[in-house]
Parts: C-alpha cells; structure tokens; sequence
C-alpha cells in the first residue's frame, strides 16, 4: 500500500514494531499491533504524518488461526530468534533499512518490549546508521521501567514512559517545529548535556478512552489486512488484578480505564464493513472482570444484530452458567484462561487469588459451553520447585480445556518478583535467550535447569496432544458451537 506522506517529501515519524516471531519460523494471526496501531491513528489525527512498519511482515509469514498454535515448535524457534539477532546479513534487517530510506522521517518510533530488546536495538542502530540526523525514540514497557537502561544504547534518544499518545505528540511536534525544547515534554527521558539522564513529569493519562480515535488499521506499510483476516481490538487499559509476575497494574499507575460498550461495538461495526473478518480478539489483560459492562456488551452485539465471532482473556472466578451462555448468544467462541500453576503454594505467591480447586470447577462451566477455551500455565517461577511443577502437570491432566498454553517465566521489569531480584541477577540475563517459550529460562533457585527443561518438556507434551485431539474433532466443535450461537440468537430463551 502506499506510505502516509500528507503531501509532504518525508513522514513526521515512522512507527516500528521490531521483528519477533518470523524469525522464529512462526505465522501469524494478525498483521497488526493495536497498542502501535492506536498511537499513530492518535497521532496523524493531530496532523502529524505517520505511518507503522510491522518488521515481522517484511518476511511475508503465513497465516496461522488461533488454534493452530504449535508450543514445541515456538520453544525451538527462540534458537533461531538469537542466530538473526547475531546475524547482521539477515534479510529482515536490509528490508528494515529499505523501507526507513523510502519513508526518509524526520523520527523513528521503536517498540522496546522486554523480550525483544536485542530486535529493537538493532533496529535503533540501523535507523541511526541511516540517517544520524533521525531522532530514534523507544516506547512500551522495558523502555518504560528502564529508561536508564535503554538510553545506554546511543542510537536511541529518547523514552516515551507509559501510555504513548500524549507525550509522543508532544515531542515530535518540538521536532517538526525545531524548538527542541525536550523540558517542555511531559512523559519522556533523554540525556542531558552532561550525559545524565533526565526524567520530564510523567504525562497525565487519558481519562475517557471514547475520545481517542478508532484505530486506523491502514497505517500498517505493506500489509494485506484481509489475508490475515484475525483482527485485535482493545476495550480497557489496566488490570484490576495483583498477579506478581504482571506489570500491567504498575504500567497503567493502578488505574484501570475502558471504553463504553457503544464505542466498542461501532468499531466492530467499522470493522466489518471495511475488511473480510474471521475473528476479532479482544486483547485487554483480562476482558471479563466486570460482569455489567459484559451483560450490556453482549445485549448490543445481539439487540444490533452484529454478527461476528471473538475471543478474549477470561478468569475462571468472573464467569458462571448465565454469563457464558451470554457470551456465546453474542459471538464468543474462544476463551484464553490463566491457570498458571497448579501448587496452591505457587497461586498464594504470585497474588493469582483463586484456588485450584475453582479453576477445575469452573473450567467445565466453559468446557460444556461448547466455546473453545485455551488455557495458560507459567512454569519456572521464583521459588517454584519440581513438586510445585508436577502438581501443575497434574492439574493439566483434571482441568478441562481444549487446547493448553505453555510459558516459562520471564522477570518483567515494574512486577514485585523483579524489583526482588538482586542487581547481579538482573544484569546477567540474556534477553536474546530469554522469552516466554525459551528452553533457556531458568529463574528459580529451587530448581535446577536440566529438572526444568525435562518438566517443560513434559507439559508441551500435554499441550501438542491437545492441540491433536481439537484438530481432529475441530469441524464437530466449531458445528456444534455454530449450532448453538444461531439457537440462541433465534430462539433466546434464557438471554435477557
């Protein structure tokens, strides 16, 4: 598709979301980030020229569904991830630099995630090496909780902290202007003349999240929106939960924000009506924690007749019979639940706040729904033991679920359990190894890393028998679950 110019020879900024999972050898199931996506909406609605590179779609990866997901597969690709790290004649990073010389912005906007900062520094160095002149500016968590850090790196120049609509717009108007007025800039850090680095106040955050723009999914370069016909939409900012492994609470300054139902289901209706859909995943930490906000929801998706399937984030102690008999009338047909561990030991250390015991029960309130529900486990967490690790492995056995989701732990910086560790330890991880599918992930001195990887093992067993058994019953649960969202559309006994 053509670049964004506004009429003008350059872009005022160029948002990078650095490569990641092409070159683990994996699809995709979405050609977009949202968080990305919404801030550059934001931005070119304050007449700012922008447009988002999507580095993973450089590599034209496949197309994956949802349940198509492969654990073992993403756990050996993490090898692959580091060799392109290293490896300065990857394609992916001359493609980088070809679209940065044709976008020629007077800045470059990277995502610094925790476990891809090796990606995005190297895509910092190529923006520099392209023009010095370039202001290189890195955004999302790691760079939030580790401004210091990221601006060893001399490519980068500054750190937008948290939420990135405001504090954006306003540095790249003092860069468009030539005011270069850094101190004027709420939510941002820079070195100072003297090489220390300064923090301007944290800019304030946006109380009504109806005022912010739909997200222009036409600013991606390069993206055939409908081949990947999975589309992500975000109702809420902040989590009201207390996991100890999550830095979402800190990110979000323990506010938790959303959007009206009204506002939500206009842009499904937008959605529709420009691009062929599958699916739509709402990506919010967890979508189902107030049950009024889902009843008034799901009563618009269906009073308005929209018709469209979508999954999102659950906990199992936020639904019941009613809600996901609700949920199904109006489209649900995927459910992404966090079970973690199944030690109690483990649940009372990380602040999960449920019990093992309500995650098997309600676990089958979804289960006989009929919606096809994926659920997480975190494996390798400070102070977990083998023992811990085999009462997860048990747990996986009892608990009903179609399709199971392995991750390793990984120390996110603003999360209680990294403030915990000791400066050594902080600094002698590798995230070019580090990832939450990574053989490599080893942070509990309670168990040793061969114990580790043989127990991680074990559970992608569990999880690549899941994923066979959905594939080979997928037609007769996907029937079955139609069947029952048009039943309950056209006869809706029980939906009011």
């Amino acid at each position: 598709m053509p670049l964004v110019t506004n009429h003008k020879d350059s872009i005022d900024i160029l948002l990078i979301d650095p490569p990641c999972r092409s070159l683990k050898g994996d699809s995709l199931e979405c050609c977009y980030s949202i968080g990305l996506v919404s801030v550059a909406t934001y931005l070119k609605r304050e007449r700012i020229a922008t447009a988002v590179c999507v580095a993973d779609l450089l590599l034209d990866p496949p197309f994956r569904g949802l349940d198509e997901f492969s654990v073992a597969k993403f756990l050996e690709g993490q090898k692959m991830y580091e060799q392109a790290i290293n490896d300065g004649k990857h394609q992916v990073w001359a493609k980088i630099a070809e679209v940065i010389k044709s976008c020629k912005p007077l800045s470059v906007a990277i995502t610094y995630r925790t476990t891809m900062t090796d990606s995005a520094d190297k895509v910092a160095l190529i923006a520099k090496t392209i023009d010095p002149k370039c202001f290189v500016i890195a955004g999302s968590h790691h760079a939030t909780f580790c401004p210091e850090e990221v601006l060893t790196n001399h490519s980068i120049d500054f750190v937008v902290r948290g939420e990135g609509e405001l504090p954006l717009t306003g540095l790249v108007n003092e860069i468009t202007s030539g005011r270069k007025n850094w101190d004027s800039v709420q939510g941002i850090s820079f070195r100072g003349k003297n090489g220390d680095v300064i923090h301007t106040k944290d800019a304030p955050l946006i109380d009504d999240l109806d005022s912010l723009p739909i997200p222009d999914r036409d600013l991606v370069l390069f993206s055939n929106i409908n081949k990947y016909r999975i589309h992500y939409v975000s109702t809420a900012r902040g989590c009201p939960y207390t996991c100890r492994f999550c830095s979402d609470k800190t990110l979000w300054r323990g506010k938790v924000r959303r959007r009206s139902a009204g506002s939500v289901v206009e842009e499904l209706k937008q959605l529709k009506k420009k691009y062929k859909i599958q699916y739509i995943y709402f990506s919010d930490g967890t979508f189902t924690y107030d049950k009024n906000y889902l009843d008034d929801f799901c009563h618009k998706l269906i009073n308005e007749k929209i018709h469209l399937f979508w999954g999102c984030t659950a906990r199992y102690d936020t639904i019941d019979e009613d809600i996901i008999k609700l949920m199904k009338a109006a489209g649900c047909c995927t459910l992404y639940f966090g079970l973690e561990s199944g030690s109690p030991r483990i649940l009372e250390a990380v602040d999960k706040n449920m019990s093992v015991e309500t995650m098997i029960e309600k676990s089958e309130i979804a289960y006989r729904s009929g919606i096809v529900s994926m659920t997480a486990v975190l494996m390798g967490l400070p102070g977990e033991s083998a023992e811990d690790i085999r009462q997860t492995l048990d747990v996986m056995h009892r608990l009903k679920t179609n399709l199971w989701d392995v991750n390793c732990y990984v120390p996110l910086p603003g999360t209680p359990m990294y403030n915990e560790m000791a400066l050594e330890e902080k600094r002698a991880i590798s995230w070019a190894t580090t990832s939450y599918k990574s053989y490599d992930n080893c942070f509990s001195k309670d168990i040793s890393c061969e114990d580790l990887k043989r127990l991680l093992a074990e559970a992608c067993s569990i999880s690549e028998a899941s994923l066979l058994r959905y594939k080979r019953n997928k037609h007769l649960i996907l029937l079955k679950l139609l069947a029952g969202y048009w039943w309950d559309r056209l006869w809706p006994k029980g939906v009011s």
